[in-house]
């Protein structure tokens, strides 16, 4: 058995310490000899000297061992041999030290212990976190990525592209690259789906902006469901990236970037309890946030085109949202998309209009599209409004038939209707 840790050795002459090493990172391990009767010893792994630290377990010379804080994954051992050596251990699991100590104690005893053999590799001692802060180093603290890291955060370093390296790095759960502009080249641009264990993501002010949409959309489509956070701010973002598959998001920020609209599939992440819109062009909002359980704020300061609520405002014409925004209301006309929403909801069905409308519609219209754009034709938040499903954000309407004819000059649309009940 092998218990993961930090380990740190003092060495005594007499009963006066000698020599203490630093902490290391480190294997306790219990292993059993193949002598008759059966003999045990403990061996302590560590970079660089894989077995020179061995310690054997007899009950002539039992080692005395402290486990008072144990609880919080440290315990001392302290071996009677020549000279003495005291093992301070930390940073281990609660659970597996005390399992390591019941067998300590049973072979003492002189009873018999089943031991798995552990065999331990140069590998097991590469680090579970690095953070990069120059460039000449990259290359060097890269070459120590395994799948035992956790955590990579990498600073301004003049980053161009995600590197395929990465992906070695199977359990990898937070990854911080920020001030890295890593949308100058348009490549790799996959490599974040290959993380499948990813939970943190932060991308602020990283270029992402000059990405083409396509690019960005199979980007972002692609993300692993695991994020629970994102950070997209400071990237020039002119469209709302498609993070709708996300079901575990928590935190999104999307802050300072030039967006006028909020799609209102939005709503489909049930799970979201902070979402940044600030610093963006926002002109008008879906009902949606209210159809989110989890949601507890919404930042929206400097969007100065979003329509506030006034008081003069009548009642049945607006949909007063919660004051969790910002702390301010604002209004919904009617609580329905505007008639540039509603093109966008009619349109997007068909791939082929779609990719032709687009070079020809107004810059309107077309900012309204472009998460529907490169998406599998689907059902529409239109109607999954008039269809009752669980995004519904149509409000206070008049049962009415609006022809696409009417439209037609606007988007070319033949014999479809869009009907509001």
């Amino acid at each position: 058995m092998g218990v993961p840790c930090e380990v740190k050795f003092t060495r005594y002459k007499g009963n006066n310490p000698q020599n203490t090493t630093k902490p290391k990172k480190g294997i306790v391990i219990l292993q059993r000899l193949r002598q008759t009767p059966p003999q045990y010893q403990i061996t302590i792994a560590v970079p660089g000297d894989k077995t020179g630290n061995k310690f054997e377990l007899s009950s002539q010379k039992p080692p005395n061992i402290i486990d008072r804080f144990v609880n919080q994954g440290k315990i001392t051992i302290t071996f009677q041999s020549t000279p003495a050596v005291m093992v301070s251990i930390s940073k281990a699991s609660p659970e597996a030290l005390l399992q390591l100590i019941d067998s300590i104690k049973k072979v003492l005893k002189g009873e018999h212990v089943d031991v798995e053999k552990t065999k331990v590799k140069t590998s097991d001692f590469k680090p579970a976190s690095i953070t990069i802060t120059r460039q000449q180093d990259y290359r060097n603290q890269m070459n120590a990525c395994s799948h035992f890291l956790k955590t990579l955060k990498i600073e301004p370093i003049d980053l161009r592209r995600p590197d395929r390296k990465w992906i070695v790095c199977a359990n990898l759960t937070q990854l911080t690259i920020s001030g890295n502009p890593i949308g100058s080249r348009n490549t790799d641009l996959d490599v974040f789906s290959k993380l499948k264990n990813l939970q943190v993501l932060e991308l602020k002010n990283c270029a992402l902006g000059n990405i083409p949409i396509p690019l960005l959309c199979d980007m972002f489509k692609t993300m692993p469901i695991t994020l629970t956070s994102i950070d997209l701010s400071e990237n020039q973002l002119k469209v709302f990236p498609p993070l709708f598959h996300l079901s575990q998001l928590r935190s999104l920020n999307i802050s300072f970037n030039n967006l006028k609209y909020l799609p209102s599939r939005v709503g489909a992440l049930q799970n979201l309890i902070n979402i940044d819109l600030s610093q963006n062009q926002m002109t008008s909002l879906p009902y949606i946030f209210p159809k989110i359980p989890t949601i507890q704020k919404v930042g929206l300061n400097a969007n100065d085109e979003l329509v506030r609520l006034r008081e003069e405002v009548e009642a049945p014409k607006t949909r007063k949202l919660p004051t969790k925004l910002d702390g301010h209301d604002y209004t919904h006309h009617g609580g329905v998309d505007s008639l540039m929403s509603i093109a966008a909801n009619v349109i997007h069905r068909n791939e082929n209009i779609m990719r032709a409308s687009r070079e020809i519609l107004p810059l309107s219209i077309r900012f309204q599209m472009d998460d529907f754009l490169y998406e599998a034709p689907r059902v529409s938040s239109l109607e999954m409004c008039t269809n009752c499903l669980r995004l519904r954000h149509i409000r206070v309407v008049r049962s009415q038939v609006v022809q696409s004819r009417q439209i037609a000059n606007t988007i070319d649309v033949i014999d479809r209707f869009v009907t509001f009940e």
